[in-house]
């Protein structure tokens, strides 16, 4: 019957249409060389005789041209913002200096200017006037980006070797006979004269506000081999705190707990020091292995 005609014609249609839609995903026909090519309709495919597979890739050919199913979309161009390579960056020239890192989650910079030492999060401004703007842009591992007037600049934590640390006072005396075998120190920050120099409560004076520690102390990557082992500690303004807690400038924080610093964040230190009421931290002093023992 013309009604039976009609719907294997079409459902031979919809069939070769899905299988070339999902073998090729988009629509790539080629018109055959006809001197001959109708423009075909439901009306001609609808006729009285058996389809050819001929008339079935011309129907394909009508509707392609025609775009009935739509036009295939094109493939969007996505611009690539391209940055500056840290290594290729130009150092910056203003008077500033990076004398600490602390990494972790938000990492704090900080940074010393005219004389003026402070601790910085990305996205503040370290020096804001109508001349000069300075805005801390990104942190690294042993240095800091900085947009200086919107120009990005490299600002860098001073070489971990011996002659510049030598020159800013951050090795340690060697020790005397009497103190070299002394590898355990016992801390409380609970006592009197810790208490009289960071305030009343020192667990919360760590945990919540430890940016208030930069004027005792600095802390620096130390790095040999391109890999970080530690962190060096050098003295602030007030040379008080490290006095009562027998740490001395210059010495390598490369433990805590047990763990390597390394390897260590910002929130798990954190945590470590809200969920426990002391610590042990391993000490490297010129070599020498120092485990201290602070009671919060």
């Amino acid at each position: 019957m013309p009604g039976t005609r009609i719907s294997s014609a079409l459902l031979y249609l919809l069939l070769s249409i899905l299988g070339i839609a999902t073998a090729q995903l988009s629509w790539k026909l080629v018109a055959l060389d006809n001197a001959y090519a109708p423009q075909l309709s439901i009306a001609n495919i609808s006729g009285g005789r058996q389809n050819s597979p001929a008339d079935s890739r011309n129907a394909l050919n009508t509707i392609s041209v025609n775009h009935l199913f739509g036009l295939p979309l094109k493939a969007q161009v996505v611009a690539v913002k391209k940055t500056t390579a840290s290594k290729t960056m130009q150092k910056t020239r203003l008077n500033i200096r990076l004398t600490g890192l602390l990494n972790g989650d938000p990492s704090v910079a900080v940074i010393v200017y005219k004389g003026v030492q402070g601790a910085y999060l990305v996205g503040e401004y370290i020096v804001d006037s109508k001349a000069l703007n300075v805005q801390l842009k990104s942190i690294q591992h042993s240095y800091v980006i900085i947009n200086n007037n919107g120009a990005p600049e490299r600002l860098s934590l001073p070489k971990s070797n011996t002659r510049t640390l030598a020159q800013k006072g951050f090795i340690a005396k060697p020790t005397s006979p009497k103190n070299s075998a002394v590898t355990f120190i016992q801390v409380d920050l609970n006592s009197a004269n810790i208490k009289a120099i960071i305030g009343p409560n020192p667990r919360q004076t760590i945990s919540k506000n430890p940016l208030s520690l930069s004027k005792f102390l600095r802390i620096s990557p130390s790095i040999e081999q391109g890999q970080l082992r530690g962190y060096i500690i050098s003295a602030g303004a007030d040379e008080r705190l490290l006095q009562s807690v027998k740490i001395r400038p210059g010495d390598i924080v490369t433990h805590l707990d047990g763990k390597a610093v390394a390897g260590l964040t910002l929130p798990g230190v954190y945590q470590s020091l809200n969920n426990n009421n002391r610590f042990k931290v391993t000490v490297n002093r010129s070599g020498t292995i120092i485990t201290m023992d602070i009671k919060l």
